[in-house]
């Protein structure tokens, strides 16, 4: 499975076979101006670390990745994307900040 795809991986139109993705994927990155160190295997992790960062749910996250749980995909994934800790802080200070303001109300 590639990126939560079950179709054949196409290539220029070509069904492609394990070993000839190297064929497509030099020219591709060439195009692309990447590094050729870059493996496209890298693309799944940007792919993976972008929807998160996007606040696309881990668990449709994990089933795109074919993941066993969406408890690997967070524990592979998550320290990559700072913001989801930003918007985990700012989600609970909100909350706590709403639970004082009702205390201060009934005091």
């Amino acid at each position: 499975m590639l990126f939560g795809c079950n179709a054949k991986l196409r290539c220029f139109g070509i069904a492609l076979r394990r070993g000839r993705l190297r064929d497509c994927w030099t020219p591709i990155r060439s195009a692309a101006k990447l590094p050729e160190d870059f493996k496209f295997h890298g693309l799944r992790h940007q792919c993976a670390t972008e929807l998160l960062r996007l606040g696309v749910p881990a668990k449709q996250v994990q089933e795109r990745l074919g993941h066993f749980s969406v408890a690997f995909t967070l524990d592979t994934y998550a320290a990559f994307v700072p913001s989801m800790q930003a918007a985990a802080t700012a989600a609970m200070g909100g909350f706590l900040g709403r639970l004082v303001k009702r205390g201060l109300r009934s005091a």
